[in-house]
């Protein structure tokens, strides 16, 4: 949109403008260009939000610990794929760092609680699967993950072009596929390795029938694992409470579910408490 109307570029940021400025220059390019508009819109938006990470990382350093196991990892809604190299990113709490001390993708959490626990994890293999995978290797698609955010959110921009770059690099396989789909096959027990099904803010979005056979399919697989296969369902997704996600773990062959804290929608903040 910038590229094709350059008086609305030069009231974006890096540059600035006052109030009434950009508001006459937004009003303009969204009458002169409704059609480009409108047909952006038809495609519902997908906003890969990388700090989810923020919870998910500790979360995966539990489970290695725990199991001593490596992580077989399935994503569910997983978009371009951005979520699935977690081990990739530097996580920054309470003055420590989880994950690699040159990682190009840094997260930096308000993070309030206790610090958890960092294990060597070792990954047994990635997948995750999209009803429309974006392709970070495609420009075009790129570019609609970016335009979901805030253009002043200047931090925001860069680790988000930083992961892109990086899983365009990786390659791991996001199928075009649908969660129950999916689920039928990667629930099938591994040997040696932790089974994880994981997702964050996408399970609202299935409908009530799919959300209970999805959690059936689960439940079931969960009640075949045995210690050499486990099976681990993370999910950082809404609930009743209003104050952000909450952050659920369950882990078989024990079954029990666990609440590990909660996360702001974005990631700005994670309340830990393990």
């Amino acid at each position: 949109m910038l590229e094709k109307d350059p008086a609305l570029a030069a009231v974006y940021p890096p540059n600035t403008a006052d109030p009434e400025t950009l508001w006459q220059a937004v009003d303009r390019a969204m009458h002169e260009h409704s059609d480009h508009i409108l047909r952006w819109m038809e495609s519902a938006p997908q906003t890969n939000e990388i700090r989810r990470s923020a919870a998910l990382i500790p979360a995966f350093h539990l489970l290695a610990e725990e199991t001593g196991l490596p992580l077989l990892l399935s994503e569910i809604g997983a978009s371009a794929g951005l979520n699935l190299n977690w081990d990739a990113y530097g996580l920054d709490i309470n003055g420590q760092q989880m994950g690699p001390q040159n990682a190009a993708v840094r997260l930096r959490p308000d993070w309030q609680g206790t610090t958890p626990p960092r294990a060597d994890v070792h990954i047994g293999g990635r997948e995750g699967c999209d009803i429309n995978p974006l392709d970070p290797c495609n420009e075009a698609d790129r570019l609609r993950l970016l335009s979901y955010i805030w253009p002043d959110q200047r931090q925001r921009i860069a680790n988000t072009k930083h992961a892109l770059t990086l899983a365009c690099k990786a390659g791991h396989r996001v199928a075009q596929e649908d969660a129950l789909a999916f689920l039928a096959r990667r629930l099938a027990p591994v040997q040696d390795n932790t089974r994880v099904i994981y997702h964050s803010i996408m399970w609202q979005y299935l409908s009530p029938q799919d959300r209970q056979t999805g959690a059936d399919m689960i439940g079931d697989a969960g009640a075949q694992a045995t210690p050499d296969a486990p099976l681990a369902w993370l999910r950082v997704e809404a609930d009743e409470n209003p104050d952000g996600a909450g952050i659920t773990l369950t882990l078989w062959p024990d079954g029990r579910e666990r609440h590990l804290g909660r996360m702001d929608f974005h990631g700005r903040w994670v309340k830990w408490t393990g």
